[in-house]
């Protein structure tokens, strides 16, 4: 299918389509993406799912004990060393590699968190990279970082929005010298910032 959208796209250049030409270029390469991606993860599965039983491991270890997260990991690291040494396949030798690796059966998957840090993304983030507040919410290393991540994320998404208000809008900086309306806008930026 793909092939034929490259006959497509390549008669759409000789009759000077304008707007589909792209359209159906953004096509070809958007799939020749995920057939890509297809075969990474047809090739790298049995560590996928390796990595994703070392995190169940893990997640159930650190909600269980009160050991550190530093321990824990460098005890699990220290198991798939093991297996590695023992050269054990990940798609054959699955039932050694769950003895070596045990998952509670009622907890094999990975349970969410709800967090009660009231606030915007922003003061969540900050909140939670705090080494007091990470113990009381016993949260780990991988679970600040996703915080921190959602908040860069909405960050660049805002900061996307107003450049291209700015610039499609055509906004101009231009500076008045009228010292009541400067005195308001402070007093506003204060109250703001207050409440």
């Amino acid at each position: 299918m793909n092939l034929a959208l490259i006959f497509r796209y390549v008669t759409l250049k000789k009759e000077k389509a304008q707007w589909w030409a792209p359209i159906v270029l953004n096509d070809i390469v958007l799939y020749f993406l995920i057939f890509g991606q297809m075969a990474q993860e047809y090739m790298t599965w049995g560590n996928k799912l390796l990595k994703w039983r070392q995190d169940l491991v893990f997640d159930q270890r650190y909600r269980a004990q009160d050991n550190s997260e530093g321990n824990i990991r460098t005890n699990i690291e220290s198991i798939i060393q093991q297996i590695e040494e023992e050269g054990l396949d990940v798609d054959n030798d699955t039932v050694k590699i769950r003895e070596a690796l045990p998952i509670e059966d009622d907890q094999s998957i990975k349970k969410s968190k709800t967090l009660s840090i009231n606030g915007n993304t922003y003061s969540l983030a900050y909140f939670a990279l705090m080494k007091k507040l990470k113990k009381k919410h016993n949260m780990t290393t991988s679970d600040q970082f996703e915080i921190l991540q959602k908040a860069m994320m909405i960050l660049f998404v805002q900061l996307f929005f107003i450049y291209c208000i700015f610039i499609y809008g055509k906004i101009q900086f231009t500076m008045h010298n009228n010292v009541p309306l400067c005195f308001a806008l402070i007093m506003t930026t204060l109250l703001l910032h207050v409440g």
